[in-house]
């Protein structure tokens, strides 16, 4: 019987059952889709796809954030990074407006693009909406590579 208290395996099934729906999807559309079970994984499935001295574009993305792409990149010095998106302690952009926007326009040419996604669909079809266009703007047109890092949330 299962403890209702305790769906985490029975969540762990399904996402992993969707995910592997999605992934197929996404690859008949040509994307170059890829799961990965854990944070550290899928960090270090990212790392292997950004080429050494690459430019990177950061779009924002709360998955970054979680996977701890963010504190692997400080560390990093070998990369020229475009993040219209950092932060204070406080919470506040940690650039004025007008920097932000340039930093926007710079990851939209760079080698790498990282950001997340809205939604997949499990016919495979990413969804997304976004308040400047920038990230949106840099996945269809612009970097070398995008990279999407996505939760089974979405």
């Amino acid at each position: 019987m299962i403890n209702e208290a305790d769906l985490l395996s029975e969540e762990g099934w399904f996402y992993e059952l969707i995910s592997t729906k999605a992934l197929e999807s996404l690859k008949k559309n040509n994307f170059d889709a890829d799961y990965a079970c854990d944070r550290k994984e899928a960090l270090e499935k990212v790392i292997q796809r950004i080429p050494p001295k690459a430019t990177i574009g950061i779009g924002d993305s709360v998955t970054l954030h979680q996977i701890g792409f963010f504190s692997w990149l400080d560390n990093r010095k070998d990369y020229k990074v475009f993040n219209p998106f950092l932060r204070n302690p406080q919470g506040y952009f940690s650039t004025a407006p007008q920097e932000r926007f340039e930093l926007m326009r710079k990851a939209l040419t760079c080698d790498v693009f990282l950001a997340g996604t809205n939604a997949v669909t499990l016919d495979g079809k990413l969804v997304n909406i976004d308040g400047g266009g920038n990230r949106v703007a840099a996945m269809i047109f612009g970097p070398k590579k995008v990279i999407l890092v996505v939760g089974v949330i979405k």
